[in-house]
């Protein structure tokens, strides 16, 4: 048995131990006895687990893990400006997928060997995470750590109430249920916020802050309008590598994000991924888009009022109306178009090629990336990770003896939010392209007008429309057009 597979064996063995209460096992075999191994990661996300899931490590090989916590709105420039000046920032970094593409196609960082994607089972992570989020060209350079999806979060008490239900119907004309459009949920909002069934103030809350993830909530609503099940470009024209974020669906998408306003708390043009989960674990929106740590959330009574069964789970709503950008036109579906958006990608792990402590790092992101750890981490609450594999989601009994569901139902109903918004064939994943930064921020402050209320949606995209092709010329529209089709899998 070589080095490698060795330490791999006395982890698992350590880690499996330790997490059934045998306690501080100690390690016949330290081989990285006296290694500090730097790991850059998220100040206040997931770093603090991501220490503690590492213990286990730790005790098996004799290294010490240490952090270099990097606040949130930084790590990416961060990470970006020391690789690309060969500056030694950690033996590991864990940043957002969306930056994989300058980290990935310029050489940064290493690929997994066979050893690797063995060790962490690669086979059970989701087909289009581990195509679209961890490998470049057909090649994996990233190891998996947590993957996130932006689902609906409903208080299905307010929904399983016959009062609501009549008297929904009697304002609307038409049953309370889960929406599947946009338009049945501005409508529910609406009622919510006028009625205050269960003592609850306000319809619905996505994370619409600025640079606390406009992007992404933006993304949630555009893609059920502008995402066709026809044509796998979402954000972007696949022949020329125009910015389509000003076509009608985008706009339109906008346009009903104002008129929602109203039936949102005052504040949510501030609100983060805390502030979105907060307003719906405390009881202040019944409609809320977020990352799917809120589910696990809402059954910790140390974090929620609700009690566990209050809240239940579904995939994102859509339109039955959707803009085809291929013909130019608006196309009527009789089955809502509901493309799910894995917004942020998930925070992945990756090896700088300047890493100073090579095999002790790759043995530590074999160990992170596996089967049991991750899904341990998954059924954490606070832990900040969200599932990625097939088997975590398939584990029922797990999400309940651990993540506090309170039965096996409405584990599913949490599950498979994640599940049908992760294996549609239209599903839209995090931009992941050079210049994501730049394409992030310029649409997020054309969309923070709107919401502001200081420009039309059709001026704001349009200025950030022009503005994406002017990043796009200034970093190259032929490389940038091929970048573009490989992270959505054409090339």
């Amino acid at each position: 048995m070589n080095k490698k597979n060795h330490v791999l064996l006395v982890v698992v063995l350590v880690f499996v131990l330790a997490s059934i209460g045998f306690g501080t096992i100690q390690a016949q075999d330290k081989p990285f006895a006296g290694i500090k191994v730097v790991v850059a990661n998220n100040a206040g996300g997931n770093s603090d687990y991501f220490k503690l899931a590492a213990a286990p490590w730790e005790e098996a090989t004799g290294a010490t893990v240490e952090m270099n916590p990097i606040p949130f709105g930084d790590i990416k420039d961060k990470v970006l400006a020391a690789m690309s000046t060969d500056t030694f920032i950690a033996d590991i970094v864990v940043v957002p997928s969306g930056i994989s593409g300058d980290l990935m196609s310029a050489g940064y960082v290493i690929p997994l060997s066979e050893e690797s994607l063995a060790a962490i089972e690669a086979d059970d992570l989701f087909t289009y995470y581990r195509e679209l989020n961890l490998s470049w060209g057909g090649v994996q350079y990233a190891w998996p750590w947590d993957g996130d999806v932006h689902t609906l979060n409903y208080r299905a008490d307010i929904f399983d109430d016959p009062a609501n239900q009549e008297a929904f119907k009697a304002a609307y004309g038409y049953d309370l249920a889960v929406p599947t459009t946009w338009k049945q949920y501005a409508d529910i909002a609406k009622w919510i916020t006028e009625t205050n069934p269960a003592g609850v103030p306000y319809g619905w809350a996505e994370v619409a802050g600025r640079r606390n993830g406009l992007f992404h909530a933006f993304s949630d609503r555009a893609v059920g309008y502008a995402k066709h099940p026809d044509d796998p470009a979402f954000y972007f024209d696949t022949e020329t590598m125009d910015a389509r974020v000003n076509n009608p669906g985008f706009v339109r998408a906008l346009e009903d994000w104002v008129a929602a306003l109203p039936y949102a708390p005052p504040d949510v043009t501030r609100y983060g991924f805390s502030e979105t989960r907060d307003a719906f674990i405390t009881g202040l929106a019944a409609l809320v888009v977020n990352w799917t740590d809120v589910g696990v959330a809402a059954n910790d009574p140390n974090m929620s009022v609700l009690t566990p069964g209050q809240a239940s789970y579904a995939i994102l709503p859509g339109s039955t109306e959707v803009w085809n950008s291929l013909t130019g036109a608006w196309e009527t579906f009789e089955t809502p178009n509901q493309p799910g958006y894995a917004a942020f990608g998930g925070w992945i792990m990756m090896i700088p090629k300047n890493a100073q402590q090579m095999e002790a790092a790759v043995s530590l992101a074999d160990f992170m990336g596996s089967r049991e750890t991750m899904s341990l981490a998954s059924q954490t609450p606070g832990s900040g990770v969200n599932p990625a594999r097939i088997s975590t989601l398939n584990d029922l009994a797990g999400w309940v003896e651990k993540a506090g569901f309170p039965t096996e139902e409405n584990a599913r109903a949490y599950v498979d939010s994640i599940k049908n918004s992760l294996e549609t064939t239209n599903v839209v994943f995090q931009l992941r392209i050079p210049g994501y930064n730049q394409y992030e921020d310029t649409l997020e402050q054309a969309v923070s007008e709107v919401l502001a209320g200081q420009k039309t949606a059709q001026q704001a995209l349009d200025e950030a429309a022009a503005a994406w092709n002017a990043i796009t010329d200034q970093l190259g529209r032929e490389n940038q057009l091929k970048y573009y089709r490989a992270s959505i899998g054409l090339e």
